[in-house]
């Protein structure tokens, strides 16, 4: 008799990291600029503080800051079906950081 494979069991953090490949937030974190989504990627998802990630990106604390804002602003924008072009509410919030 052969030995019975053993299960593969897949983490959350992995489908977690598959559903931001290929789901709708793949898509938008996608559409973001490499500089807002390297600031989000570095803070979110790689777990650094906005000072650790300011060293790793090359800038000062505060633009990793302002970044992480307006990428968690478009891609609620984005998540909502908004376009954030100027002169829509999105691209106010985006802009300015207003609810």
């Amino acid at each position: 008799m052969a030995a019975a494979e053993p299960e593969t069991v897949v983490s959350a953090e992995d489908q977690v990291l598959a559903g931001l490949e290929h789901g709708r937030l793949g898509q938008a974190l996608a559409g973001l600029s490499p500089e807002l989504r390297g600031a989000l990627e570095a803070t979110v998802l790689d777990g650094l503080t906005c000072a650790e990630a300011a060293v790793l990106l090359g800038v000062p604390k505060g633009t990793v800051k302002s970044r992480c804002h307006r990428a968690r602003a478009a891609l609620r924008a984005a998540l909502a079906g908004q376009q954030a072009g100027p002169g829509t509410t999105a691209y106010h919030q985006e802009a300015w950081g207003t609810p």
